[in-house]
């Protein structure tokens, strides 16, 4: 049974994961809403636009880009890393980034982005972290 694009299309921007998948030309062919709503582009945005026409104007996210650059030069499958992202708006987020190199026989097909704004995990984290170092001075 082959999935109508419609469903397809719906499947994708329901889900609550960011899902961006961007051709060997560096062409974002395919971004759900999720994905949209985190980098705080509109949807429209992304449309015959590449990856670098978007984001590597912005030296504020060189490490979000980074990521994608490690993605492609290493060919690598469900490269993880978290790094922090500012939104055109000026919002800093951290994001957890999975990329994935994909290959269909033995072309290159592209690599799918998994977004997921952990910011306000990460918040905890150093929260945590920094209450925990307090508490060790004190001790000492």
């Amino acid at each position: 049974m082959k999935i109508k694009p419609i469903i397809l299309r719906n499947i994708l921007d329901t889900h609550p994961v960011g899902l961006m998948v961007i051709n060997p030309g560096g062409e974002v062919i395919t971004i759900n809403q999720a994905a949209s709503e985190t980098l705080g582009y509109p949807h429209a945005a992304f449309q015959g636009k590449g990856w670098g026409d978007l984001f590597f104007g912005d030296e504020q996210n060189t490490e979000f880009n980074q990521v994608i650059v490690d993605i492609i030069q290493e060919k690598k499958v469900n490269l993880k890393r978290s790094t922090p992202y500012v939104r055109a708006d000026g919002t800093t987020l951290q994001l957890s980034i999975t990329g994935s190199f994909l290959r269909e026989n033995d072309a290159i097909a592209g690599i799918v982005v998994l977004l997921n704004d952990v910011t306000e995990l990460h918040r905890a984290h150093e929260k945590e972290k920094a209450a925990l170092e307090e508490k060790s001075a004190l001790q000492h």
